[in-house]
């Protein structure tokens, strides 16, 4: 689900871009080593991506509203609340696994 939401988002950028009239260019991904120390390590380095990402989108924000684009703000802002979202969501997980790992919660 995650995996498909983000394609959506990746999408919307592109149909965007292009109702602009620019040209989007795919260029390859670094895709990590893929290597975690344990699964909340994985939740954790989920959450330092989700904050990149809000903040390069919060910068193009910016640059919107410096360059008084209402085209890109107005778009950008939807993006802006979806990342408050996500990374409430990564963190509440990593709290939870926290939690669990020092004892915090019983199991049942």
């Amino acid at each position: 689900k995650q995996a498909h939401e983000e394609v959506e988002h990746a999408e919307a950028f592109k149909h965007f871009l292009q109702s602009v009239g620019h040209r989007v260019v795919y260029q390859k991904l670094d895709p990590g080593k893929g290597e975690f120390e344990d699964f909340e390590d994985v939740f954790k380095k989920a959450l330092d991506h989700e904050k990149l990402v809000t903040e390069r989108i919060e910068k193009l924000y910016d640059l919107a509203q410096k360059e008084d684009y209402k085209f890109a703000y107005s778009f950008l802002q939807g993006f802006i609340d979806e990342q408050r979202e996500e990374e409430s969501t990564f963190t509440e997980i990593v709290e939870m696994l926290e939690m669990v790992k020092g004892g915090g919660i019983s199991e049942r």
